[in-house]
């Protein structure tokens, strides 16, 4: 796993590396919580608890081996679990919208005027309106 936003991407990777069976079909898992893993930078965090990594590398053969290997990669299946206990578990902020009414203030805020009195902060060409009877909650929306 890598940082390849940087300008030398292996020098804080974090690597997993599996045994491969030659000449024959094999699955290969990782689990980057569970499996054992190696830093190139001593220093860094587990690969669980780094938020740096953008993209995963597959290296075939060894470091530094030039062999020629033929590969043949029928599919890649990502399944994204969440680590008990993780802040993606725990729920931060909910609306129902169960009471029809307007939207509930506490929740919501009404944008109606320009927050720079310029420009919509991120340069929409869009009207909006001052009109706060325009949100309403009904139905449950």
């Amino acid at each position: 796993m890598q940082n390849g936003d940087i300008a030398e991407p292996w020098s804080t990777q974090s690597k997993i590396i599996k045994p491969l069976l030659l000449d024959q079909w094999q699955t290969i898992t990782f689990n980057f919580i569970k499996d054992n893993y190696k830093n190139s930078n001593g220093g860094s965090l587990p690969p669980s608890q780094r938020k740096d990594f953008n993209r995963i590398v597959i290296q075939v053969n060894g470091e530094n081996n030039t062999d020629n290997v033929l590969v043949y990669v029928d599919e890649f299946e990502h399944v994204k679990t969440v680590p008990a206990g993780s802040i993606y578990t725990k729920l931060v902020w909910l609306d129902e919208f169960e009471t029809p009414s307007s939207v509930n203030s506490n929740n919501w805020f009404h944008q109606t005027e320009l927050p720079s009195s310029v420009s919509w902060c991120n340069a929409e060409i869009k009207h909006y309106t001052n009109r706060t009877e325009n949100s309403v909650v009904k139905n449950g929306i």
